[in-house]
């Protein structure tokens, strides 16, 4: 996948956002693309900003490609099973599991 299909799955994550889910939560999350970009999601009492780059200090970091955090956070694959194939690395599991429950599942 390419930094074009990282921009199409950050807008779609931008559009389903939930922020009730996300009140009262506060963290950076840096995610490091093996084929694109790095980006980092700020979740500060319910409101989301994603930006290119690393920016500030994260509470997780994860190492992936693009093709698993799409099929992560469109909700097609479970965190579970990219984690047993070593396909997605973090240092704070928490953050992650939190940060799937803000976003709506993906519908075609």
């Amino acid at each position: 996948m390419s930094q074009r299909d990282l921009k199409t799955a950050l807008q779609s994550l931008e559009r389903r956002f939930i922020s009730d889910r996300a009140k009262g939560w506060n963290s950076t999350i840096q995610f490091n693309f093996s084929d694109a970009a790095p980006v980092t999601f700020r979740i500060e009492n319910g409101a989301l900003s994603i930006t290119e780059g690393l920016a500030g200090e994260h509470l997780s970091s994860v190492q992936t490609d693009v093709a698993v955090f799409d099929l992560l956070f469109s909700g097609r694959v479970p965190l579970e099973l990219v984690l047993m194939q070593d396909r997605f690395v973090t240092d704070c599991l928490v953050e992650i599991f939190k940060l799937q429950t803000v976003f709506s599942r993906e519908t075609s």
